[in-house]
């Protein structure tokens, strides 16, 4: 029996794997949920059978506790951890970590989605997805916005918060769509089989999302570039601010596109980028706010001051 009233002040205390399934039983948009332990996904009867976790409620306090060693693999279908079945939720998860992910569809989400105009709201979290493959992604479009983190018809907003992702695609994957960023950090991962150019498009790590105060760290890896040698980074809709990119990639890649308004100072480290001595240029060279730095620059708390990057010493 799980504790608790499901209220703000005496929320529903959720200990097992078990109780994440009964959620739904007892969920609703003004229901509150709080963690109690960490659960862990080995050793229960879904280890080999896992399913996805229905969510329906207000709000979920991780209270610093993780869920982790997830498996999940669809033939021919889409998969996800979680999934929204309702119409117009607001979700908010705050201090909750997720690790040890991994799922294989056709699509992959974190927050599968049947509904529409949903919305989560992720602060303090950590989110781990260790392995996860689209084998025969479907392409996103302007009605039609889905990526690793949420399927379409949601929106994520993330504060603080950690992302690390391993991807495996036919084509490029979105990791966010639609969302909004802040004062988080981004290490990804990404293996990609073949793609289309989507010149500032869908095609791109980051689409139409707005992102400020972040830092991405990305490894981007390719067997095969269908005639072409350039990639995608964001999409000409997002907007950045503040943001500072460390990307190393296959050596098959002459150009990355980093896409958007850059409203502040940002900057990348062009040292790492030309690791392999293969890009030669970023589209953002051009473009005012977006400085190539060396790594010692990136490193340089004074200097990033003086080109206007706002900064601690804890940042560097």
């Amino acid at each position: 029996m799980i504790k608790g009233k499901g209220t703000a002040e005496n929320p529903y205390i959720i200990m097992t794997a078990d109780d994440l399934y009964f959620m739904s039983s007892i969920g609703g948009s003004d229901v509150y949920f709080s963690l109690g332990a960490d659960i862990d996904f080995n050793n229960t009867p879904y280890a080999d059978n896992f399913r996805p976790i229905t969510l329906d409620c207000k709000h979920i306090a991780g209270n610093g506790h993780v869920i982790r060693n997830v498996n999940y693999v669809v033939n021919g279908s889409d998969a996800s951890m979680f999934v929204l079945t309702g119409d117009s939720q607001k979700i908010s998860v705050e201090n909750l970590y997720i690790e040890n992910i991994r799922l294989t569809g056709k699509n992959v989400f974190l927050f599968g989605n049947t509904g529409e105009n949903n919305s989560i709201s992720l602060r303090y979290c950590t989110i781990i997805m260790n392995d996860i493959t689209a084998s025969e992604p479907d392409t996103a479009s302007e009605t039609h916005k889905h990526c690793i983190l949420h399927g379409a018809g949601i929106e994520i907003s993330a504060d603080y918060c950690m992302f690390v992702i391993k991807s495996s695609s036919k084509t490029v994957y979105p990791y966010f769509s639609g969302d909004t960023i802040t004062h988080s950090q981004m290490n990804f991962e990404i293996f990609v089989n073949d793609f289309v150019r989507s010149t500032g498009g869908y095609n791109s790590v980051i689409t139409e999302s707005d992102v400020s105060d972040s830092y991405f760290f990305v490894n981007i890896t390719t067997s095969k570039i269908s005639g072409l040698s350039t990639f995608d980074f964001s999409s000409k809709k997002c907007v950045f601010s503040g943001c500072y990119l460390v990307c190393e990639v296959s050596s098959l890649i002459y150009n990355l596109y980093w896409y958007g308004n850059i409203i502040t100072t940002c900057f990348y480290d062009v040292d790492v980028l030309r690791r392999n001595n293969t890009v030669t240029s970023v589209n953002g060279d051009n473009i005012k706010n977006i400085y190539k730095l060396t790594t010692e620059q990136c490193k340089d708390a004074e200097y990033l001051r003086s080109i206007g990057f706002s900064c601690t010493e804890a940042y560097i």
